[in-house]
C-alpha cells in the first residue's frame, strides 16, 4: 500500500512514504512482532460482520492473550487475555490508550473467538493477530 511506499514490509525491512506516514514533525511508533515456536504466533484472518473463530495451529498449551490489527482496514489494536476476560485493552492512537470496553472474545483452547463487539470483524477486512501462548 501506499503507507509502505508502495514497497510491502519484508522479514527485515519496512520502508514509509514521505507524505502521509513519514510527515515531518510527526511522532511514529513501529511495532514489530515474530512468531516463535510454543510462545508466539502471527496470523491472520477476514472478518465476515460475524464472530470469527480463529484456530492458532502450533500452540498446544491454548491461549492466553491476543493482539488484533487491522491489515485492510481501521483497528483500534484490541488486546484481549485470560486475565482480562471479556474487557479489551485498546493500543491504537484512535482511542486513548489504555481504554477497555467489554466484548465477548472468547478462548477456548488453542483457538479464540472474535465477535463484532470488539470492532475487528468488517466484512471483507483483514486482521493480523498476535497470540501469546498458556
Amino acid at each position: 500500500g501506499n503507507d509502505w511506499n508502495n514497497t510491502w514490509p519484508t522479514d527485515t525491512q519496512f520502508t514509509v512514504n514521505g507524505n502521509s506516514t513519514n510527515r515531518s514533525g510527526a511522532k511514529h511508533q513501529a511495532i514489530l512482532f515474530a512468531s516463535c515456536p510454543g510462545v508466539s504466533y502471527i496470523g491472520a484472518y477476514t472478518g465476515t460482520g460475524s464472530a470469527v473463530t480463529v484456530n492458532v495451529p502450533t500452540f498446544t498449551t491454548g491461549v492466553r492473550a491476543v493482539i488484533l490489527f487491522g491489515i485492510s482496514g481501521f483497528s483500534r489494536w484490541p488486546v484481549f487475555t485470560t486475565a482480562t476476560g471479556n474487557t479489551a485493552i485498546y493500543m491504537s492512537s484512535y482511542s486513548n490508550p489504555g481504554e477497555s470496553s467489554s466484548t465477548t472474545n472468547v478462548f477456548s483452547g488453542n483457538s479464540f473467538t472474535v465477535t463484532p463487539e470488539s470492532g475487528s470483524v468488517s466484512n471483507g477486512f483483514v486482521y493480523g493477530y498476535l497470540a501469546i501462548a498458556n
